[in-house]
């Protein structure tokens, strides 16, 4: 177990160690008045005797924070903290919305996030398309780890568009643009980076599509998952048929997951 998750788990008032141990966990829940839940080999394991208190998850979420809930407070107001090695924490709870910001009024519950440090196996010839390449499949289903794996085993000039601060350990194989939103990130990499490929996670966006419609002619190839069950999910979605339909995209590859590994299910040519 590497530092970073080893800290994370260390923060949690219940020993959940023996869960990483031959096992590939992706997600950890915790919810105030409810035991812990994991996310392990493709199904959620209920932790017995793990029953969190409201007083038990706001300390949690002030250790992840280091106690300066302020330092996060704009990725706080995102629903999300992003935390060392790549892992993400997402916060449910109650949100006062004004004019000017969104702020965390209550914690309810704390959706941790693993960023996983293995390579994703795949074919060189899921890299052969000419204007982008679209990853699509459910949660758990390995988006994230698959483009991860690109980024580290492509060798063409690479732009990462990273948002919510999952590359930063890719550092040293391409540029990331980190912790602004990627319709700015998009347009910083074509206009200042000299890129071969921009690489995004979750796109879906109508202010993403249309930004990657303005710069499809500039030579710039696309690398993008989104949420979708099946390529016929795909097509309802109006942003992503817009982007289909303009060839921004001219591969899908569809993945899929059971208990041992991720696989690609389908690839389709547009």
């Amino acid at each position: 177990m590497d530092k970073n998750l080893k800290n994370i788990i260390e923060k949690i008032p219940f020993d959940l160690s023996g869960y990483f141990d031959g096992s590939q966990v992706n997600e950890i829940r915790i919810r105030a008045g409810s035991n812990i839940k994991i996310f392990s080999d493709g199904r959620y394991i209920t932790v017995k005797n793990t029953l969190i208190t409201q007083k038990e998850l706001e300390d949690i979420f002030l250790k992840f924070c280091d106690y300066t809930l302020s330092a996060y407070r704009d990725q706080i107001s995102c629903g999300f903290i992003t935390l060392p090695g790549g892992h993400r924490v997402g916060i449910g709870g109650k949100f006062i919305c004004t004019e000017s910001e969104i702020v965390l009024n209550r914690v309810s519950s704390l959706i941790i996030r693993i960023a996983n440090q293995v390579d994703y196996k795949y074919d060189s010839l899921l890299m052969h398309f000419s204007a982008g390449l679209l990853i699509a499949g459910p949660p758990h289903s390995g988006k994230t780890t698959l483009l991860r794996s690109i980024c580290r085993n492509t060798g063409v000039n690479r732009v990462v568009c990273d948002e919510r601060n999952e590359f930063h350990d890719c550092s040293t194989y391409c540029d990331i643009i980190s912790g602004v939103n990627k319709t700015i990130a998009i347009a910083q990499a074509v206009r200042s980076m000299n890129p071969d490929i921009i690489i995004c996670d979750e796109i879906g966006g109508e202010s993403e599509a249309q930004q990657l419609l303005s710069f499809m002619n500039t030579g710039v190839r696309f690398i993008c998952s989104v949420h979708a069950e099946n390529v016929d999910r795909l097509w309802l979605k109006p942003n992503i048929r817009l982007l289909l339909e303009n060839r921004v995209f001219d591969k899908i590859v569809l993945l899929g997951r059971d208990e041992e590994t991720y696989f690609i299910k389908e690839t389709v040519n547009v």
